[in-house]
């Protein structure tokens, strides 16, 4: 049976795929019912623009738990987008069929640029829930597996959206390939990274921004490692990052990394991770990022929620 009430939100990430079920009220509040995040990792291993087998097949084993879900909540909404990994793969086609087969709902392969402005509702959304409403330029990044997304806005109003060729996913495979671990390589991904954030610099800069928040997975990852060793009350700021960067290259190999608040699933991406958080402190000059737990999921359930009560 349908909950009129119900809806669902299903991520199709580079390095992890999401599933959000909520309910709503009248008072356009959100209630979670279930999340689910699974590491499919599907830009793993793409070769000449090809998503792999391995990769689809567990990006469709992954999709068959979700549907399961979704129907045993009797969700009466779904929206499902694909980001960075299925706007780059050109047999994304083969994978979206099949995709669509299984949820039972279509697939969207959304824009860089909607994947940022829909990041960007998300966190203002959350922001107004926790009654955190400053009116000033927030500057919201977003790490992902194969894109990240670079946002500057004030209160609802998204004003500049970027997406840039960097993700955890994709710089693993290009800057650690044999899953070593040393500065050569660390030093190679930063430098790319600065590389890709310089180009939005000078327009980013002369909006401005009062605060910088950061979103999604990589940026999690950090804060709660960095937590777990005492370096930061909360958030993440430039010299824990150099700290942790020494700490990392104790490490030999991508298998062997180990720190306390540091999830199974985050271990191979991690050192990438940390290279383009470094590379977006040094080339904006950023002192301290604050973490929200809010992205992409959130601002598509917030958007489906308006839909149904605006009808």
């Amino acid at each position: 049976m349908l909950n009129p009430n119900h809806l669902a939100a299903v991520d199709l990430g580079s390095n992890s795929f999401h599933l959000s079920v909520v309910r709503y009220k009248s008072n356009r509040k959100l209630k979670a019912i279930e999340k689910m995040g699974v590491k499919v990792q599907l830009a793993a291993g793409m070769k000449a623009g090809q998503l792999s087998d391995e990769a689809i097949q567990r990006g469709l084993d992954c999709l068959r738990q979700f549907a399961t879900r979704i129907s045993e909540h009797g969700v009466s909404s779904v929206r499902i987008v694909g980001t960075s990994a299925l706007r780059n793969a050109h047999n994304a086609d083969y994978f979206v069929q099949q995709a669509e087969d299984i949820l039972g709902h279509p697939v969207d392969i959304i824009s860089g640029e909607e994947e940022a402005r829909l990041i960007y509702t998300g966190v203002a959304y959350e922001h107004e829930r926790k009654q955190l409403v400053e009116d000033n330029n927030r500057l919201v990044v977003d790490i992902g597996g194969g894109s990240t997304e670079i946002i500057i806005g004030r209160q609802r109003q998204c004003l500049h959206a970027r997406s840039l060729s960097l993700g955890c996913v994709v710089f693993k495979d290009r800057f650690f390939p044999d899953g070593v671990i040393n500065q050569h390589c660390l030093d190679q991904a930063y430098q790319q990274g600065r590389q890709l954030f310089a180009t939005i610099g000078t327009e980013y800069r002369l909006a401005g921004w009062q605060q910088v928040i950061g979103s999604s997975g990589t940026m999690q990852a950090i804060e709660q490692v960095l937590l777990a060793q005492g370096l930061v009350e909360s958030g993440i700021n430039h010299q824990a990052l150099l700290t942790l960067k020494d700490q990392l290259l104790g490490f030999a190999t991508l298998d062997e990394v180990r720190f306390e608040g540091l999830s199974e699933k985050r271990r191979s991406v991690f050192a990438s991770g940390l290279a383009i958080v470094l590379a977006l402190f040094d080339e904006l000059e950023l002192e301290h990022i604050t973490i929200c737990k809010a992205a992409l999921r959130e601002g598509v359930l917030y958007e489906l929620m308006n839909s149904q009560l605006d009808g």
